[in-house]
């Protein structure tokens, strides 16, 4: 299995480093969001009113939301996969 070692030389790139162990966390949490969203738009169910269905509003933000989301993502080179 292939390893990549990432170096970080003192006190000054330990705000990079942090960023670099944090990365998984911050997929996971976009990839949080972006099911939150696909459960607005899938099945109707409101993230305001969990009890309720979604609005016509509401529905339409989600999908606004999900799809610029992926315009950055992909403006970015990145994937959710």
């Amino acid at each position: 299995m292939p390893k990549i070692i990432l170096e970080f030389d003192g006190f000054e790139e330990a705000k990079e480093a942090r960023i670099a162990m944090d990365a998984q966390k911050w997929k996971d949490a976009v990839l949080e969001f972006d099911q939150e969203l696909r459960t607005v738009t899938k099945y109707g169910a409101s993230l305001i009113n969990r009890n309720m269905e979604a609005s016509k509003e509401e529905t339409e933000m989600a999908v606004y939301l999900r799809d610029r989301l992926r315009e950055i993502l992909f403006d970015e080179g990145l994937t959710m996969e």
